[in-house]
């Protein structure tokens, strides 16, 4: 090789930080180059397939975080509910001994840390 345009197709595969100021960049270039590009590409039909995408990938992928968030957001409030409802159950329950309220049950698969 002669010059620096020998190498042919050049691709950044990955850049870090290596110290304050400094950079390291890695990459391919030539066939390798080629692979690699081919590579991703064909990673982004199967998501675009598996999305039933085929215009705009970030909207999809988007689209799918903010269905994940409302999903986890729903949860939380059934197992809010859910851990209330058990608590209801337990106060109708109570029992008197000895001039003291006694709760007693068990609660499946509770969850300590719900607020």
């Amino acid at each position: 090789m002669g010059a620096t345009g020998d190498i042919g197709f050049f691709k950044i595969s990955n850049e870090t930080a290596v110290a304050a100021g400094v950079r390291r960049i890695e990459a391919v270039c030539g066939k390798l180059a080629e692979d690699y590009v081919n590579e991703k590409i064909g990673v982004l039909q199967i998501l675009q397939t598996q999305l039933k995408n085929l215009g705009d990938l970030s909207k999809a992928v988007e689209q799918l975080i903010e269905d994940r968030n409302e999903l986890k957001k729903t949860t939380e409030k059934l197992q809010r509910l859910q851990a209330q409802a058990s608590v209801d159950r337990i106060v109708l329950k109570k029992q008197k001994i000895n001039h003291l309220d006694f709760y007693n049950d068990i609660i499946v698969d509770g969850d300590i840390n719900l607020t």
